[in-house]
């Protein structure tokens, strides 16, 4: 997950010098005093007071935009978007070219994720201050990096540090956009170059975990991460970089298992493949772990996640029988909070046929995700496949939807799956989008050819 710095909005004075184009004319006196007050307020942290001061001052002198873009600010910054955008929407319409409500207009749309009307507001800012302006090229930056235009964020946030070499978020937003490109070692010299501009940068440090993560480099990504979580005020961004400590460091003590195990740090992932292979794996190729297993098992350990590592070891070997007992075990030890030994035990369940059991624990790995935070895509998938095989199609259709959504573009095959049970449920147009979402998605996967065939075929018929 790869963050924006909250962008930087304006509020406008009496006295504040802007470029002729961003002001015609000056309040009156009477509103502009009231502005001044009103300002100082706002700084203050009184957004409801100030808000009174500043519809004064539109009511003295309806033509003064300046008011209606400070109310927008007082309504932004009380988190209200839809009554900021409003005003900073009245300011325009009395002075289309006044750069801080143009701004300020931007970044509401960009929060409201209308990304298309915020690249064009950032462009209009930009035209208006003749491309001089560092922040607007940032803030265009931010949302092309949204939008996966790469190249282009990159261009603006090279003209931003051109502008203002010493502003670190410009940095740290070229640093995140390389490790989109997967440039990570130009990502890095940009991020340590925002950190050192900033200290105490937390977004910096949490870019640069994501990609010693990236290197596969786990100790040093969590090191970062903590760093990240020494000036990390938002709560929100607190807790995602708790979970991914806690996943890397659980990943950590399972590569060490598995290399006391004998199996070079190697070891099977605690979630199988999203589309696992229809044949077992040989015990040529797998065997040689099993029994390294066998033997860390022997000793009686109670790790539930070296026991959901054996289970599906045996899965994958297609002793089915042996992967229930195993991951059983697993889910006792567990103590129902090892969502993936629930999802594992629903696949040994579906191998032995048995939907009953496998649709039961299912919804246990999704209610075990969910009560620690987390989610469980694979799950909701083939939760949906039993769903679809039971004819309950539109229940289906929600829990591929949830997978989808919950897998944030991981499992391609997601799309490929939603696709044929939309076409049983006679929903052509987007069934044909998912079949080209899935395409697009992975050019070369399994299914590519099945679901070119289906697109043609939906294609002749539409």
């Amino acid at each position: 997950m790869l963050r924006t710095a909250l962008v930087i909005l304006v509020l406008v004075s009496a006295v504040s010098v802007v470029s002729p184009a961003w002001a015609d004319r000056p309040p009156v006196p009477e509103a502009a005093e009231l502005l001044d007050r009103g300002n100082d307020l706002l700084r203050q942290g009184q957004l409801a007071e100030a808000r009174q001061l500043f519809q004064k001052a539109v009511e003295v002198d309806p033509q003064c935009y300046q008011g209606f873009n400070n109310i927008g600010l007082t309504y932004y910054r009380a988190g209200d978007l839809e009554n900021a955008g409003e005003a900073y929407k009245k300011a325009l319409k009395l002075e289309p070219a006044f750069g801080p409500s143009v701004t300020n207009l931007g970044t509401v749309r960009h929060q409201q994720k209308r990304l298309q009307e915020a690249t064009n507001l950032y462009r209009l800012a930009l035209r208006i201050s003749a491309g001089k302006d560092y922040e607007i090229h940032y803030n265009l930056a931010n949302v092309l990096r949204d939008r996966k235009d790469f190249e282009m964020a990159k261009k603006h946030y090279q003209e931003s540090i051109k502008l203002k070499d010493n502003f670190p978020p410009s940095h740290n937003g070229l640093g995140a956009t390389y490790i989109c490109l997967k440039n990570l070692k130009e990502a890095e010299q940009e991020i340590r170059a925002a950190i050192a501009l900033k200290h105490d940068y937390s977004l910096a440090y949490y870019h640069l975990a994501l990609i010693e993560q990236a290197r596969k480099n786990y100790p040093a990504a969590v090191s970062n991460y903590k760093e990240s979580l020494k000036y990390e005020e938002r709560p929100d961004y607190k807790r995602d970089t708790q979970d991914k400590v806690a996943r890397l460091e659980k990943l950590i003590v399972e590569q060490k298992a598995a290399q006391l195990a004998g199996n070079e740090g190697n070891g099977p992932p605690l979630l199988a493949s999203a589309s696992p292979a229809n044949e077992p794996e040989t015990k040529k190729s797998l065997g040689g772990a099993l029994k390294k297993f066998e033997n860390l098992l022997s000793t009686g350990s109670d790790d539930p996640v070296i026991w959901n590592n054996y289970g599906l070891l045996q899965l994958r070997l297609g002793a089915n029988k042996e992967a229930v007992k195993a991951l059983l075990k697993a889910t006792e030890l567990g103590k129902g909070d090892l969502y993936q030994a629930h999802y594992n035990l629903a696949q040994a369940y579906k191998a032995l046929s048995d939907q009953i059991r496998c649709e039961s624990e299912c919804k246990k790995a999704i209610e075990s995700a969910s009560r620690n935070g987390k989610v469980c895509p694979l799950a909701h998938n083939l939760l949906a496949i039993v769903l679809k095989q039971k004819g309950q199609l539109a229940k289906a259709d929600q829990e591929y939807k949830l997978a989808i959504a919950q897998s944030m573009g991981k499992y391609p095959v997601l799309h490929y799956n939603h696709g044929i049970l939309l076409e049983k449920l006679n929903k052509a147009k987007e069934a044909k989008a998912e079949y080209l979402a899935y395409i697009n998605a992975a050019p070369s996967g399994v299914n590519v050819m099945k679901a070119k065939l289906r697109l043609g075929l939906l294609s002749m018929s539409l």
